[in-house]
This record gives structure tokens, sequence and C-alpha cells, in this order.
């Protein structure tokens, strides 16, 4: 996913973005496809020492709430918050 830095519209890419070298550097090089726009897009990936976005990190608590199941794939779950949504 990239997200543009300016119009915040996401882009579902099927192919590798992620294009920095250092671990906090989070753009892909690419631009927004809104021709209104053209804004620096940049990955999702949350490294750590980074934040979650809290609208993202509610809906995971609400659904892992709700859920009768929750699968985890590659995951320790020892990194919180992520870690607490599975219960």
């Amino acid at each position: 996913m990239e997200i543009c830095e300016s119009c915040n519209k996401g882009y579902m890419r099927d192919y590798r973005v992620r294009t920095a070298k250092k671990n906090h550097d989070h753009r892909t090089g690419n631009k927004c496809d809104d021709p209104e726009c053209q804004g620096p897009l940049n990955d999702s990936i949350i490294n750590f020492g980074e934040y979650l976005d809290e609208e993202i990190q509610d809906s995971g608590y609400y659904h892992g709430d709700k859920a009768d199941l929750m699968l985890s794939l590659g995951s320790s779950l020892r990194v919180n918050p992520a870690a607490e949504m599975a219960k």
C-alpha cells in the first residue's frame, strides 16, 4: 500500500514499493495518480519505534473484540498494541 503524503489517498500495489535504504524513510519515489495532486507516495510499513495510525488501531481493537476467530500468521504476538488485539 502506498499513501499520498498530500491528499492521503491509498493505492494498493501488486508489486514491491519499498525503496528506502534507511529504516524510517517511507518515500517510495512514486507520485500520486491524481493529476491535481501529484504528491509524493509513502509506503505503509510500520517500523519499530513508529506508531500505528490511531484510526487503524481503534479498528483493530473493535474487530478483535467482535471476532469469533482470529488467525495470526508470522507473528510472535509480543509487540503491543497489536499483540493485545488478539484475545
